[in-house]
């Protein structure tokens, strides 16, 4: 019962309000004067029915879309709940008074325009009731009112276009809110004009759109009252006279978009009045009119941008602020802040410049008063200079990417220089400092001409700089220079300018993964002890030079043909004895001349040979038949050559362009009776090879191993696959049939600070013989290569060739080996090893490298001493005239054999699951342990070996004897 009686109170609610308050819409039928009743009607295309009268109420009126109604007669609407509405679309003009009701709401829609064409006293008429004027509203004052009001929602679009005036007129501060345009087109005619307000009380109005003045004379202040106007949108001058403070009232301007002035005048004529940019993109164009700045200061506030495109003025005794504390940006493009007045910076404010002169041809104004914590952005479209004003900035960004940004002094960083992708910087000789970092970033280019190159310029302390590998670098002093280790060890382009006589001194490899160029007049040095590749294009129109002392020969890997280049060459001198300064040379250039590397005067001699295999021969360069056998008297491009001098040579050099291609050989000859197929061949670059990498040498009935001369040793070493034959050094391959051929190709070229070759992956034992006062040495190799026999295989082992050291090789077949490749080895197998002495008695052997899986043992056959070379590697021993060549034999163990026997000390080593023993005492106590420490075994040694059974691992045993104890490692496999 009861929720029936709720329900039923609510639906009679219901229908009372709907019956209060229901509404009679009636709409324009035309372009009619909206006083006439009979120009209204209920239905919108015309029909229905017309009102009787504007008193009644709940009725709203209509003016729709492309109706322009103009008032007849005077117009009154009163009644309750009443609502004249304009449409998008219409216009009401009011000729004569309009006068609503206070209970009549007034709405104009967006697009919709009213047209006040007749004075009236707006609080009392037009304005008595409600408003609501949407944001693009149109509401438009022709004739001056008697009496003002505000509409209490603001207005929409305001526009005063009052065409004549018998009397000035002051809104008396009424005006506070405009949510469109406020549009100035006349203030009547002569020096009439609008005023916001005189004394009547400070106002703040806020403009959410474009305040445009164009016409008339319009003053923010004739008083002492001041104005604070905010304009969301641009300000547009194009006429009249926009005057900030006629009076003592100051103006305040807050602008978010543009300033434009074309026509017409801006001034603040009695008052110092401001402008402040606001807006995060505002511009400043001045592109006529008039702009009087004598009272005007000007403010760009933090977090907002202004840029120029014309000349802003500041006049004496008044200010231009760039932030008032943080992130306010000027961009003054090629403008100028002009006149006698300051600019001043706040901290971390922000200055930018396209000018030429950089800011010193943007900053005119008499006082420069630039916060050192300013930033600073150069965004120019052709070459710029910073300008002399800055020695002080926290960041500085290059934004020019169509020229170069020269540094002009001196400056000190607190943050960041920053050049990005496609922007150049050219420090010259300057110093940047501070606790700041350079940040040049991938596509960018650092240019300097400073002595001490990239280190010179950048003497920051932020500890951050960096430098990327994909950015481009010019060094362009004129005298010698430097390029700092700040250059990384990899560049996009490198640029050799000016007469700058440049050395790399960051060490190792120096990559330039595009181009390299050297310009007319500059020097480009590539140091000993350094390696340069250009993957690019090499470009020499000055000079480059590979330096050579006697560390070793600067490297150079390029792709580029026809590049001049001179390659020096160090030449240790030697002829204290016929063994002594022995070098196989080879040309890394085209066409160069033997007669270079002649000498002349007294103590001061030379040897030149070639080597003629067909006759096993040496052919002297001296001789008349050598040019002959040589084809002519220039370095022929892959052939190796035999040079001594009496005296060292550091002047001596190949000068030419260098030789990028692969030279290809074939047919050599094939003499067994003479040269036995040995010929002596020459890298032909200005890099180390790699030998026979990757199968490229396409060795056909060529020996797999190469020979070079090793002038310390006195003696060849052999050469792997994988081994490094250095730069400009001649080596000797063995051909093994008369057809054959190989290729010495471009791709083997590497960058290599090994004095001979690098370690092979391959498991490898070397062997080393020597007098004993290390006068020379003899190398020989036993390699684990599975495909290889235990006999003679041409392409993986390498015949002996002897020179001045203690001869030393291994047999295979009755062959004398230097390099002995077999497939595996074994505990059960034994090799042969030759030595036949020099002229000294007394000699070493060492094994100087072993990366085999066992433990090697020599068994000297004269001595029968069995001397384990992993646990001590030199062996020393004694040989006479008539010794038999076969002296020594290797043999292999799991952990070795016992030592030589002039081994004192007490020892222990295992092998076929006994425990032997050399040098301890009967009686001694022997323990083993595990790795973690648990004994595994504890006996009396008698004399005898002890069994010991125990799974493979690390041992230690500990030997105790009456007056000692020894301890030592035993690896079980």
């Amino acid at each position: 019962m009861r929720i029936s009686l709720l329900i039923y109170c609510i639906f009679t609610f219901i229908c009372a309000g709907d019956f209060i308050y229901a509404q009679t819409v009636y709409y324009s039928q035309g372009s009619d004067a909206p006083n006439i009743v009979t120009n209204w009607n209920t239905n919108r295309g015309g029909g229905g029915s017309s009102p009787t009268n504007f008193t009644s109420n709940n009725v709203t009126y209509v003016i729709q879309n492309g109706h322009s109604m103009t008032t007849s007669n005077p117009w009154s609407i009163s009644g309750t709940n009443t609502k004249l509405q304009i449409e998008d679309g219409g216009t009401l003009t009011a000729n004569h008074t309009i006068t609503l009701a206070s209970s009549t709401t007034f709405q104009i829609d967006n697009g919709g325009t009213f047209i006040q064409n007749v004075a009236l006293a707006m609080s009392s008429t037009i304005l008595q009731g409600t408003e609501s004027f949407d944001s693009n509203s149109n509401y438009e004052i022709r004739v001056n009112p008697t009496g003002t009001t505000a509409p209490s929602g603001g207005y929409g679009n305001l526009t005063i276009n009052v065409s004549s005036a018998t009397s000035n007129f002051g809104w008396g501060g009424i005006i506070t809110s405009v949510k469109g345009d406020f549009k100035i087109l006349a203030t009547g005619g002569g020096t009439y004009r609008h005023a916001l307000v005189a004394s009547a009380g400070n106002i703040n109005l806020n403009v959410n759109g474009n305040f445009i003045v164009s016409g008339g004379n319009f003053w923010f202040s004739s008083g002492s009252s001041t104005v604070n106007m905010t304009v969301d949108g641009n300000l547009i001058i194009s006429g009249g006279t926009l005057d900030l403070a006629n009076s003592t009232g100051a103006g305040t301007l807050n602008i978010g978009g543009d300033f434009q002035l074309s026509s017409g005048t801006l001034k603040s004529n009695s008052a110092t009045s401001t402008i402040n940019f606001t807006g995060t993109n505002c511009s400043f164009t001045q592109s006529g009119g008039t702009l009087t700045s004598t009272n005007i200061n000007w403010t760009i506030k933090d977090n907002a941008s202004l840029v120029l495109n014309n000349e802003l003025p500041v006049a004496s005794s008044r200010t231009l602020t760039v932030g008032q504390g943080s992130n306010g940006v000027l961009d003054c493009g090629t403008n100028q802040v002009s006149g006698a007045g300051t600019i001043v910076t706040g901290s971390n404010s922000t200055l930018k410049t396209a000018h030429t002169n950089g800011l010193n041809g943007n900053l005119t104004v008499t006082n420069k008063n630039l916060n050192n914590a300013t930033n600073y952005v150069f965004s120019g479209t052709s070459d710029q200079v910073t300008g002399s004003l800055i020695a002080n900035a926290k960041n500085i960004t290059i934004e020019n990417t169509s020229g170069i940004v020269s540094l002009s002094n001196n400056i000190a960083i607190s943050g960041t220089l920053t050049i990005p992708s496609g922007a150049k910087l050219d420090a010259g000789s300057y110093t940047l400092s501070g606790t700041g970092n350079i940040d040049l970033q991938s596509g960018g280019k650092f240019i300097t001409s400073h002595a001490s190159g990239l280190n010179g310029n950048n003497t920051t302390t932020g500890g951050s700089s960096s430098y990327s590998t994909s950015a481009n670098y010019e060094f362009n002093r004129s005298g010698t220079q430097v390029t700092g280790s700040f250059l990384p060890n990899t560049v996009n382009n490198l640029t050799v300018s000016g007469t700058s006589q440049l050395s790399v001194t960051n060490p190792g490899l120096l990559t330039v993964s595009n181009n390299l160029i050297l310009n007319a007049g500059t020097t480009f040095e590539v140091a000993s002890n350094q390696s340069l590749t250009v993957s690019g294009t090499l470009s020499n129109s000055g000079t480059l030079t590979l330096k050579s002392d006697a560390t070793g020969t600067g490297s150079l890997i390029h792709n580029t043909s026809g590049v001049s280049a001179t390659v020096e060459r160090y030449v240790a001198g030697n002829w204290s004895t016929a063994d002594e300064g022995w070098h196989l040379i080879s040309s890394p250039v085209a066409s160069q001349a033997i007669s270079a590397f002649e000498t002349s005067g007294s103590g001061n001699g030379y040897d030149l040979y070639g080597w003629d295999e067909a006759n096993k021969l040496w052919m002297n360069y001296k001789d008349a038949g050598f040019s002959t056998w040589n084809g002519s008297g220039n370095f022929v491009v892959g052939r190796g050559y035999l040079i001594s001098y009496e005296q060292t040579q550091t002047g001596k050099s190949f000068s030419g362009n260098l030789n990028v291609s692969d030279v290809s050989l074939s047919n050599l000859s094939y003499t067994p009776a003479q040269g036995n197929g040995w010929h002596l061949l020459g890298n032909p670059f200005a890099s180390a090879l790699e030998w026979n990498n990757n199968g490229d040498w396409n060795l056909s009935n060529v020996a797999g191993t190469a020979k070079i001369w090793h002038s310390t040793n006195k003696s060849y070493s052999d050469i792997s696959a994988g081994g490094i034959i250095p730069q400009s050094q001649g080596f000797f391959v063995q051909v093994t049939n008369a057809t054959n051929s190989l290729t010495i190709p471009a791709s083997a070229r590497t960058h290599s600070s090994q004095a001979w070759y690098k370690n092979s992956d391959v498991p490898q034992l070397k062997l080393i013989a020597r007098p004993a006062d290390g006068s020379s040495a003899q190398e020989t190799l036993i390699r684990i290569e599975p495909e290889a026999t235990t006999g003679n295989d041409p392409y993986w082992d390498s015949r002996f060739l002897a020179g001045y050291a203690p001869q030393l090789y291994s047999l295979a077949d009755g062959v004398k080996l230097s390099t002995n490749a077999l497939p595996s080895i074994s505990e059960a197998m034994e090799i042969p090893l030759g030595f036949e002495k020099n002229q000294h008695n007394n000699f070493t052997l060492e094994l100087s490298d072993n990366s085999l899986s066992a433990v090697v043992l020599l068994k000297d056959l004269k001595t029968g001493i069995t001397h384990n070379l992993t646990q001590q590697p030199v062996y020393t021993f004694t040989s006479a005239e008539g010794d038999d060549p076969l002296r020594f034999k290797l043999a292999f163990a799991s952990v070795g054999l016992e030592p030589a026997q002039q081994d004192l000390v007490p020892y222990a080593w295992y092998a076929f699951g006994m425990l032997h023993f050399r040098n301890v005492e009967t009686g001694s106590w022997v323990e083993v342990y595990a790795a973690n420490g648990q004994r595994v075994m504890r006996e009396q040694f008698k004399g005898d070996a002890i069994s010991l059974k125990v799974a493979p691992g690390v041992y230690m045993v500990k030997i105790n004897e009456a007056k000692q104890q020894n301890i030592q490692k035993i690896v079980i496999f």
